[in-house]
């Protein structure tokens, strides 16, 4: 991609472009930028294009800056956080580092420490210790993923059910199953399946 110009070369590009034409604009600019012979001519006319456009609405400040002048101030891409390499501190370093979290966290309120006690990826007990809360408050902060067992017959079950069109209970549904398919399945386990569908 060729460089950006400044504005004595905008201005030149500007004064070719009314003189001579197109043709004489594209040499201008690959003399100043050979970059820019190896970028697609559309791309190159989009550019003259836009130069000239700026120009005549009196907009050729905003050409000198990439950004644009009219860019609020933080709406680009974030900075990425550079995240420390841990590895580097001594041990005292790392205990220094922790004795003033912890006066950073000491005047927050319970919630608040149990919710940071969520995000630290240690065992409860110490992460307890540390921020001066009950074990057992941090163990229920903790959000548990309760994973749904499927039954190994879950497919038989809601096909026979969906084929008496959802007349049948547990009862005759289990019979059901037992008689076409010769499975036998409890009517209690076959009564918690179907609450979990209705």
């Amino acid at each position: 991609m060729s460089r950006h110009f400044i504005k004595e070369e905008f201005d030149m590009i500007y004064k070719i472009y009314n003189e001579f034409g197109l043709k004489q604009t594209i040499n201008y600019i690959n003399d100043i930028s050979p970059d820019t012979n190896f970028i697609t001519r559309k791309h190159l006319l989009g550019r003259i294009g836009k130069i000239i456009r700026y120009y005549n609405n009196g907009m050729q400040d905003q050409l000198l800056d990439k950004k644009g002048a009219n860019r609020k101030p933080g709406s680009g891409r974030p900075k990425k956080p550079i995240e420390p390499d841990w590895n580097e501190f001594t041990k005292e370093e790392l205990i220094e580092i922790a004795k003033r979290y912890n006066e950073i966290n000491k005047n927050k309120s319970k919630s608040e420490k149990l919710s940071e006690a969520k995000k630290l990826n240690i065992r409860y007990s110490k992460s307890a210790k540390f921020f001066n809360v009950c074990r057992q408050a941090v163990v229920k902060s903790k959000t548990r993923v309760i994973k749904v067992r499927e039954h190994k017959n879950d497919t038989i079950i809601r096909k026979s059910f969906l084929d008496n069109k959802g007349r049948y209970g547990r009862l005759r549904l289990s019979a059901y199953i037992s008689m076409k398919y010769n499975i036998f399945i409890n009517p209690r386990s076959l009564g918690r399946h179907l609450k979990d569908w209705i």
